[in-house]
């Protein structure tokens, strides 16, 4: 972020004298942030081209008002994507604000958005660690190759249908 030179102070009731260098860099300055952000009628900005250095971060206040990290670069250029509260979700949402996905951290789950863009639960982890992959009614699991050929599928009745040699040891 550049540096700022104060130019004050300024005093009430006294005309200061035209300094071209601090409003040539009131200017630059407003410019700049024209260039980088939009706003809407309800005073809410969006900014279009932020450019995190490591070991910064994008943050927004939770509903108390406490400042918290969003989006997180370390010192390693690893991305942390970050939840504003201990048990809260992250939304993928496209520009005009429809909901498609989300990693909810109170269940430990991957959602997707249905048809209407309501998240169900797909992919969770229960309180034993163990994986489990929901399917809607009416669904199927797909499990594809590299070049997407199918090489099994489940459905939602239980029916599944593999490629292939299928060798059992053991009952789930």
């Amino acid at each position: 972020m550049p540096s700022y030179t104060a130019h004050g102070p300024f005093n009430n009731g006294s005309a200061p004298g035209i300094d071209a260098s601090f409003l040539n860099a009131v200017e630059t300055w407003i410019g700049a942030m024209a260039d980088a952000t939009t706003s809407n009628s309800a005073g809410t900005w969006t900014f279009v081209g932020v450019v995190l250095s490591n070991n910064h971060s994008v943050a927004g206040k939770d509903t108390g008002g406490v400042a918290r990290d969003l989006i997180y670069v370390d010192g390693a250029n690893a991305t942390d994507i970050q939840a504003a509260a201990l048990g809260g979700l992250i939304i993928f949402k496209d520009r005009d604000g429809t909901t498609h996905a989300a990693i909810s951290m109170a269940n430990n789950s991957l959602q997707i958005g249905d048809s209407g863009h309501v998240l169900k639960d797909i992919i969770y982890v229960d309180n034993a660690n163990s994986t489990h992959v929901q399917l809607a009614s009416g669904a199927k699991l797909f499990v594809s190759d590299s070049s997407g050929g199918s090489l099994m599928s489940i459905d939602s009745s239980g029916n599944m249908r593999v490629k292939g040699t299928v060798t059992a040891s053991v009952t789930p």
